[in-house]
This record gives structure tokens, sequence and C-alpha cells, in this order.
């Protein structure tokens, strides 16, 4: 009797295992290549792009903040060199 449950429960794991398996094939057949692409851009280098434009846009951003602060200081400068000085 034991020995019978214990095969009835081997063949039903077996059929968990063997199910388990094709659905992880079908989900790899989908997922994969529109992850990594089927030799087309895929979405993973369309994210990758982006972050690649974001970071340019963000140097570009601080490059101009630093050259507009420096302008600013320097005009500051000379207004004051050529404020008279009350005293």
């Amino acid at each position: 009797m034991v020995l019978s449950e214990f095969r009835a429960l081997r063949t039903e794991i077996q059929g968990w295992r063997q199910d388990l398996g094709d659905r992880v094939i079908a989900v790899e057949t989908v997922i994969k290549p529109a992850i990594l692409g089927n030799g087309q851009p895929s979405r993973l280098s369309a994210v990758e792009a982006r972050c690649t434009d974001l970071e340019r846009a963000g140097w570009r951003l601080s490059g101009v903040a630093a050259a507009t602060g420096a302008l600013f200081a320097a005009a500051l400068e000379v207004a004051l060199h050529f404020l008279p000085r009350s005293n």
C-alpha cells in the first residue's frame, strides 16, 4: 500500500516536472527574443541608448551651468571693479 502510494506520488511529480519544463521553455522562447532581440534592436539596447543619451545630457547641463557661473562671476567682478567705492 505505501509502495503504491510512493509510485503514484513519483509519477505525479514527474508529470509536474515535465509540465514545468514545458512552461519554462515556452516562456524562454517568447521572452528571450523580446529582451535580447532577434537581429533587430531589442528593448535592452533601446534602454542602453536612452541611458547613454541621458548621461550626455547631464554632462552638457553641467557644462552649461559651470560656464554660466563663470560668466556671472566674471561679470560681477568687472562690475565691482568699475563701481565707485564708498568710504
